[in-house]
């Protein structure tokens, strides 16, 4: 590592080699004095004594080009350090650190200390040592001899093992196949017991040891993965080589829990070599001994040139490896793809995945499971491969819990650490550990941009996955998930179109004039056409009657474009008979699939229910109520013609209780008059014998007058009802009679049922083609599951029942009938505890 500043400044020659010893240096700032000597080309040694015996057998027996004094400590020691270096009458260039405001810098000075530096200003420090250096020809000599002693030394064995080495790494592409021959090469140069080789990952900062030789380590396992900050925290510099000898293992026993286990496992000696390939690191590669302070400056010269070996092979051999996991990637999806045409089902492309999944990564075991049930809070299991294990099954449910839902957000590793720790990532509970299968990878299914599913691998070895092994998994995913997804729609579509085709009930896609495109077999039955006639082409309508036919294509289709369905019960006339069929029909509007404003409706599929099975005992019950009512009407006259005759005095004066009494009759009279006025509304209705006088009137003026009918029930109980005026006069075509009775019904039921001295408000608005008038109640509420029931024939809610309000159960009921037979909805919505609304619509009059 050179500075851009003394790069670009010649110097003519390649700077020495120097060899630094410094006494009292904490790590920091060794490291940095090292770094910058290092970045100005110098090719650095360094050593730490932690105590001045240390200190003092290092100088006596090496040669040092500098010596480094940390001269923040009592000013007696940095004295005697400097007479000892004086006292073997070496001239080393002595330097030391002070702190800015240090009191004694001058009598520092006096020592012989050739200069003094801070924290602040060490980036001086390069230069006045180079300057230093230049100024002593014969310590140049002297440094130079030894280099070259050294090498002389080491010359012989270094070529012949370098040689070999060069040998072994270019015979294969994948170096890992000669490790073992490589580490006894090295042997031969270094003394080791133990040696690793880890390779480094930049881009997900992550160091993988990759070889292990010799004894085993604590937390050195094969496979290992760490961070590669946390690998290089005590090596701040991972380009040079560090040394660590024993005393500097001691000093970092308690800050440094790996350094601990290493030197309670009898490690004595570490020197670790960083890989460098074209300025990258590439990987690290450690030696590791039993022998105090093992390693001196020649080994390290030794392994600086056997890193530089290792280095491009490695990384050629990862980028070969890469190339062919690549390779085999693409042609094992290719395969995938496929097998997903020729599938005939899910079941045999979910056999081909794990199939060729095997070619890329170790599956034990295999799982595919895919979302259930609208609300997405669990996963069924539909395909296994490999190891069976109870409870994890074909057909079982893993239920996602609100914590372990993150499991369908992204791909995620399961390992066997945060297993342990019960981290959301497990959906099996711990079965998969037990099992014996600690490593496990899964990444979502994903179709559309939802999530439908996932699929998971499972493998014996504790770290048996990789990030490439995940990468890997995630294309597989997004390669069969459409695939997925549209053996799910064809199943889908398979079970409608046979339900479509055996139905009793017509099914049938029109244009917007009801003139089918499609219709199927049980329709063509259902209004008559001849046997194996194509029912493209019939007009709907031409069995409806006009009137029937004209709400449906006005009112219904503009309320199905609105809302996105409308549902009424007409009667049809199949060809070629003369009696009516009731059916319920729905429209379905289909939208332009092309999106932006041209989204207009296009099609409407048409749904119709035959209703002659339940006609049929509707017709029996309207029989008996039409008779019922009937015998009641003549008595009911009779009753209701002699109350008032008594009343009035016909048969004499009444006394004050007497008067009391035909009071009570006649009310008891009106009341079951009104009941069977209900019961004939309710008959002739559900019958559709009943006629519509339609004309045209302000619907404001009948909302009055209904308040005003209804006013006597209201003030019975200290209520009272108004109406919010519209903005301007709103104006009906329908039939003014059974508006009237309809608006009645409504402001009854909010007399009824309303808390006592509350106000009801009615609210008519337009909107769109149609009114909308609201009747507001402030009430005790309607359970959500009774907002439907509320408006069918003789029901009476549980609040009416156990507070004993009067009523027949059937002005909704009426109210209902009246508003769809004149093309309307109505339908109700309430909160429990603060009231109700009622709500219907009227097509609007026009023209």
């Amino acid at each position: 590592m050179v500075s851009s500043k003394l790069e670009n400044e010649p110097t003519g020659k390649k700077l020495p080699r120097i060899e630094i010893r410094m006494l009292s240096f904490d790590l920091v700032e060794r490291v940095e004095i090292a770094r910058l000597l290092t970045d100005a080309g110098y090719s650095v040694r360094n050593e730490l004594a932690a105590n001045f015996d240390r200190f003092e057998s290092r100088v006596m027996d090496d040669d040092w080009d500098v010596i480094f004094v940390d001269a923040r400590v009592p000013y007696d020691s940095v004295s005697r350090a400097l007479d000892l270096v004086r006292a073997i009458g070496s001239d080393v260039p002595v330097f030391a650190l002070v702190d800015s405001h240090q009191e004694n810098q001058a009598e520092l000075m006096e020592l012989g200390i050739a200069d003094l530096f801070t924290s602040d200003d060490l980036q001086r420090l390069p230069g006045i040592i180079t300057r230093g250096l230049e100024a002593s020809d014969d310590r140049k000599i002297a440094i130079e001899a030894r280099r070259l002693q050294n090498e002389i030394e080491f010359a012989g064995d270094e070529r012949a093992v370098l040689a070999e080495i060069g040998r072994l790494v270019s015979s294969s592409p994948d170096i890992g196949q000669v490790y073992d021959q490589l580490v006894e090469q090295v042997k031969i140069l270094i003394p080791l017991e133990t040696a690793a080789i880890a390779v480094a990952d930049v881009a997900s900062d992550s160091v993988t040891i990759e070889y292990l030789s010799g004894r085993e380590l604590p937390g050195f396992d094969r496979g290992r993965v760490m961070a590669m900050s946390g690998f290089t925290s005590i090596n701040q510099l991972p380009q040079f080589v560090f040394v660590f000898d024993t005393e500097l293992m001691e000093q970092m026993r308690t800050e440094f829990p790996g350094i601990r286990e290493l030197l309670n496992a009898g490690v004595r000696s570490i020197m670790v070599a960083p890989l460098v390939h074209r300025d990258e690191v590439v990987g690290f590669f450690a030696t590791g001994t039993s022998t105090e302070n093992a390693y001196e400056p020649e080994h390290v010269a030794a392994v600086e040139q056997i890193a530089a070996q290792i280095s491009g092979a490695l990384a050629n051999s990862r980028l070969h490896i890469h190339i062919s996991r690549i390779a085999r990637e693409r042609e094992t999806l290719i395969q995938i793809g496929r097998d997903a045409a020729a599938a005939r089902d899910l079941q045999s492309l979910y056999g081909s995945v794990f199939k060729n999944l095997k070619n890329l990564l170790p599956v034990d075991r295999g799982v595919i499971a895919l979302l259930k049930g609208e609300d997405g809070k669990s996963l069924a299991i539909e395909y296994v491969e490999g190891l069976d294990i109870e409870g994890l099954r074909v057909g079982d449910n893993l239920e996602l819990l609100e914590s372990s839902t993150a499991v369908l957000t992204g791909s995620q590793p399961v390992t066997v650490d945060n297993a342990a720790n019960r981290e959301p990532f497990d959906l099996t509970d711990g079965k998969l550990i037990t099992a014996g299968l600690p490593s496990t990878m899964r990444t979502p299914l994903r179709a559309r941009d939802s999530i439908v599913g996932l699929i998971a691998v499972s493998a014996r070895d504790d770290r048996a996955f990789t990030q490439d092994h995940l990468s890997a998994l995630e294309r597989v995913s997004i390669q069969i998930s459409p695939v997925i997804e549209s053996f799910s729609l064809l199943n889908q579509v398979q079970s409608l179109a046979a339900a479509v085709e055996t139905t009793l009930d017509l099914f049938a896609i029109t244009d917007l004039q009801g003139v089918t495109s499609y219709l199927n077999p049980a329709g063509i039955r259902l209004i008559g056409l001849e046997e194996g006639a194509s029912g493209v082409g019939v007009d709907l309508k031409d069995f409806m009657s006009p009137e029937q036919a004209e709400i449906v294509s006005s009112t219904g289709l503009a309320q199905a474009s609105e809302t996105g369905g409308w549902q009424t019960e007409i009667s049809i006339t199949p060809r070629n008979s003369e009696r009516p069929i009731p059916v319920e029909l729905l429209l379905v509007p289909v939208r332009n699939p092309s999106g932006g404003p041209g989204r207009e409706v296009t099609t409407v599929n048409v749904f119709m229910r035959d209703l002659r099975d339940r006609e049929a005992l509707q017709v029996e019950r309207r029989e008996f109520v039409l008779t019922v009512s009937h015998e009641l009407q003549t008595p009911l006259t009779s009753m209701k013609m002699y109350a008032d005759m008594l009343g009035e005095g016909d048969a004499g004066e009444l006394t004050d209780q007497q008067q009391r009494l035909v009071n009570n009759l006649k009310s008891t009279v009106d009341r079951l008059s009104r009941m069977v006025d209900d019961l004939n509304a309710v008959s002739l209705l559900e019958a559709g014998r009943f006629n519509l006088r339609t004309e045209r009137f302000d619907l404001d003026d009948l909302v009055i007058s209904a308040i005003e009918i209804s006013e006597p029930a209201f003030a019975d109980r200290g209520m009272r009802a108004r109406m919010v005026q519209p903005g301007a006069a709103v104006t009906v075509n329908a039939d003014r009679e059974r508006t009237l009775q309809v608006m009645v019904n409504l402001l009854n039921n909010a007399a009824k049922y309303a808390e006592a001295d509350t106000e009801t408000v009615v609210t008519v608005s337009v909107i769109g083609s149609e009114v909308k008038v609201e009747v507001a109640n402030k009430g005790p509420g309607i359970a959500e599951e009774d907002l439907q029931a509320v408006f069918e024939s003789f029901y009476r809610s549980e609040t009416a029942r156990v507070s004993r309000i009067p009523g027949s159960g059937l002005g909704l009921s009426i109210a209902r009938g009246f508003v769809e037979a004149q093309g309307g909805k109505i339908w109700a919505e309430s909160t429990l505890g603060e009231g109700s609304t009622f709500i219907f619509t009227l097509p609007l009059a026009t023209g």
